[in-house]
Protein backbone atom coordinates (compact mmCIF):
# COMPACT_ATOMS: atom_id res chain seq x y z
CA UNK A 1 0.00 0.00 0.00
CA UNK A 2 2.99 2.81 0.87
CA UNK A 3 4.34 2.21 -2.27
CA UNK A 4 0.89 2.32 -4.49
CA UNK A 5 0.33 5.96 -2.08
CA UNK A 6 3.89 7.39 -3.15
CA UNK A 7 2.48 6.76 -6.68
CA UNK A 8 -0.95 8.32 -6.20
CA UNK A 9 1.15 11.73 -4.41
CA UNK A 10 3.59 11.45 -7.33
CA UNK A 11 0.93 11.50 -10.11
CA UNK A 12 -0.49 14.03 -8.16
CA UNK A 13 -3.21 11.99 -7.22
CA UNK A 14 -3.51 13.39 -3.33
CA UNK A 15 -7.23 12.24 -2.37
CA UNK A 16 -6.30 8.78 -3.45
CA UNK A 17 -2.82 8.90 -1.90
CA UNK A 18 -4.30 9.97 1.56
CA UNK A 19 -7.25 7.48 1.24
CA UNK A 20 -4.24 4.55 0.38
CA UNK A 21 -1.61 5.73 3.32
CA UNK A 22 -3.71 5.87 5.64
CA UNK A 23 -5.15 2.84 5.33
CA UNK A 24 -1.75 1.59 5.18
CA UNK A 25 -1.03 3.18 8.68
CA UNK A 26 -4.35 1.74 9.71
CA UNK A 27 -3.07 -1.60 9.49
CA UNK A 28 0.82 -1.40 9.83
CA UNK A 29 1.04 1.50 12.31
CA UNK A 30 4.65 1.05 11.98
CA UNK A 31 5.58 1.21 8.70
CA UNK A 32 7.63 4.52 9.31
CA UNK A 33 7.95 5.30 5.40
CA UNK A 34 4.04 4.93 5.27
CA UNK A 35 3.95 7.71 8.29
CA UNK A 36 7.01 9.77 7.06
CA UNK A 37 4.81 9.63 3.45
CA UNK A 38 1.22 10.09 5.30
CA UNK A 39 2.70 13.06 6.69
CA UNK A 40 3.67 14.92 3.63
CA UNK A 41 0.38 14.21 2.14
CA UNK A 42 -1.34 16.12 4.93
CA UNK A 43 1.12 18.86 4.73
CA UNK A 44 0.70 19.11 1.37
CA UNK A 45 -3.09 19.52 2.42
CA UNK A 46 -2.80 22.14 4.78
CA UNK A 47 -3.84 19.47 7.50
CA UNK A 48 -0.09 20.76 9.70
CA UNK A 49 -1.58 19.07 12.86
CA UNK A 50 -2.00 15.74 11.60
CA UNK A 51 1.11 16.05 9.55
CA UNK A 52 3.41 16.86 12.48
CA UNK A 53 1.30 13.67 14.39
CA UNK A 54 2.66 11.58 11.30
CA UNK A 55 6.53 12.85 11.86
CA UNK A 56 6.72 12.72 14.88
CA UNK A 57 5.32 8.98 14.69
CA UNK A 58 7.90 7.99 12.69
CA UNK A 59 10.40 10.13 14.39
CA UNK A 60 10.66 8.69 17.48
CA UNK A 61 11.52 5.41 15.98
CA UNK A 62 15.58 4.58 15.97
CA UNK A 63 15.84 3.05 12.68
CA UNK A 64 18.78 4.70 10.61
CA UNK A 65 16.64 5.53 7.48
CA UNK A 66 16.12 8.62 5.84
CA UNK A 67 12.14 8.89 5.98
CA UNK A 68 13.07 9.00 10.03
CA UNK A 69 15.43 11.67 10.34
CA UNK A 70 13.15 13.63 7.29
CA UNK A 71 10.39 13.11 9.89
CA UNK A 72 12.22 14.81 12.50
CA UNK A 73 13.33 17.65 10.64
CA UNK A 74 10.23 18.36 9.20
CA UNK A 75 8.10 17.80 12.23
CA UNK A 76 10.21 20.06 13.98
CA UNK A 77 10.02 22.77 11.48
CA UNK A 78 5.71 22.59 11.46
CA UNK A 79 5.73 22.66 14.64
CA UNK A 80 7.87 25.85 15.11
CA UNK A 81 5.81 27.47 12.21
CA UNK A 82 2.43 26.68 13.48
CA UNK A 83 3.47 27.83 17.16
CA UNK A 84 4.78 30.89 14.93
CA UNK A 85 1.69 31.33 13.38
CA UNK A 86 -0.98 30.83 16.20
CA UNK A 87 1.14 33.36 17.81
CA UNK A 88 0.85 35.61 15.17
CA UNK A 89 -2.96 35.36 15.23
CA UNK A 90 -3.12 35.75 19.13
CA UNK A 91 -0.84 38.85 18.77
CA UNK A 92 -3.08 40.33 15.99
CA UNK A 93 -6.88 39.33 17.85
CA UNK A 94 -5.43 40.70 21.32
CA UNK A 95 -4.74 44.50 19.42
CA UNK A 96 -7.79 44.21 17.52
CA UNK A 97 -9.51 43.94 20.49
CA UNK A 98 -7.41 46.93 22.13
CA UNK A 99 -5.80 44.47 24.56
CA UNK A 100 -2.26 46.34 23.99
CA UNK A 101 -0.52 44.82 27.15
CA UNK A 102 -1.77 41.31 26.72
CA UNK A 103 -0.29 41.83 23.24
CA UNK A 104 2.45 42.86 24.56
CA UNK A 105 2.86 39.96 26.55
CA UNK A 106 2.32 37.86 23.79
CA UNK A 107 5.15 39.20 21.57
CA UNK A 108 7.29 39.63 24.66
CA UNK A 109 6.53 35.38 24.96
CA UNK A 110 7.31 34.97 20.93
CA UNK A 111 10.31 36.95 21.09
CA UNK A 112 12.20 35.06 23.82
CA UNK A 113 11.47 32.20 21.90
CA UNK A 114 12.75 33.14 18.59
CA UNK A 115 14.38 36.32 19.15
CA UNK A 116 15.47 37.14 15.10
CA UNK A 117 11.73 36.60 14.03
CA UNK A 118 10.88 40.38 12.08
CA UNK A 119 7.35 39.69 12.17
CA UNK A 120 7.44 39.56 15.76
CA UNK A 121 9.17 42.53 15.79
CA UNK A 122 6.85 44.45 13.37
CA UNK A 123 4.49 43.47 16.05
CA UNK A 124 6.59 45.02 18.73
CA UNK A 125 6.56 48.08 16.90
CA UNK A 126 3.24 48.57 16.74
CA UNK A 127 2.57 47.70 19.86
CA UNK A 128 4.91 50.49 20.91
CA UNK A 129 3.29 52.95 18.16
CA UNK A 130 -0.09 52.51 19.98
CA UNK A 131 1.35 53.01 23.57
CA UNK A 132 2.62 56.06 22.24
CA UNK A 133 6.52 55.02 22.96
CA UNK A 134 7.88 56.15 19.54
CA UNK A 135 11.74 55.41 20.73
CA UNK A 136 10.85 51.91 21.82
CA UNK A 137 8.93 51.38 18.55
CA UNK A 138 11.49 52.80 16.20
CA UNK A 139 13.92 50.42 17.92
CA UNK A 140 11.64 47.35 16.98
CA UNK A 141 10.66 48.73 13.67
CA UNK A 142 14.76 48.92 13.04
CA UNK A 143 15.60 45.06 14.49
CA UNK A 144 12.38 43.60 12.18
CA UNK A 145 14.49 45.52 8.85
CA UNK A 146 17.90 44.35 10.15
CA UNK A 147 16.80 40.55 9.95
CA UNK A 148 15.07 41.34 6.83
CA UNK A 149 16.39 44.44 4.80
CA UNK A 150 13.13 44.02 2.22
CA UNK A 151 10.38 43.66 4.92
CA UNK A 152 8.57 46.90 3.15
CA UNK A 153 5.87 47.10 5.86
CA UNK A 154 8.33 47.76 8.13
CA UNK A 155 9.65 50.58 6.66
CA UNK A 156 6.06 51.68 5.79
CA UNK A 157 5.26 51.70 9.65
CA UNK A 158 8.86 52.97 10.59
CA UNK A 159 7.62 55.72 8.47
CA UNK A 160 4.29 56.17 10.14
CA UNK A 161 6.30 56.51 13.40
CA UNK A 162 8.25 59.28 12.06
CA UNK A 163 6.03 61.16 10.63
CA UNK A 164 3.77 61.15 13.96
CA UNK A 165 6.95 62.30 15.83
CA UNK A 166 6.92 64.73 13.32
CA UNK A 167 9.41 63.74 11.58
CA UNK A 168 8.33 63.94 7.94
CA UNK A 169 11.92 64.02 5.95
CA UNK A 170 12.65 60.62 7.41
CA UNK A 171 9.01 59.07 6.73
CA UNK A 172 9.17 60.35 3.23
CA UNK A 173 12.53 58.46 2.83
CA UNK A 174 11.39 55.75 4.33
CA UNK A 175 8.07 55.70 1.95
CA UNK A 176 10.10 56.15 -0.64
CA UNK A 177 12.64 53.24 -0.14
CA UNK A 178 9.61 50.97 0.60
CA UNK A 179 8.36 52.23 -2.88
CA UNK A 180 11.21 51.65 -4.56
CA UNK A 181 12.33 48.35 -3.02
CA UNK A 182 8.88 47.05 -3.43
CA UNK A 183 8.46 47.97 -7.17
CA UNK A 184 11.79 46.45 -7.69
Amino acid sequence: LYNIGVLYFKAGRTPEALEVLEKSVRIYPLDLKARYQLGVVYQDLGRLEDAIKEYEGAGTSTADIEEVRKAREKGEVLKQYVAAKKGAERIEILLESGDIEGALKEVTALLSEREEDEEAHLMLGRIYMKKGDMEKAVNSLKMAIKLKSDYWDAYIMLGQVNETSKKYGNAADLYRAAASGAAG
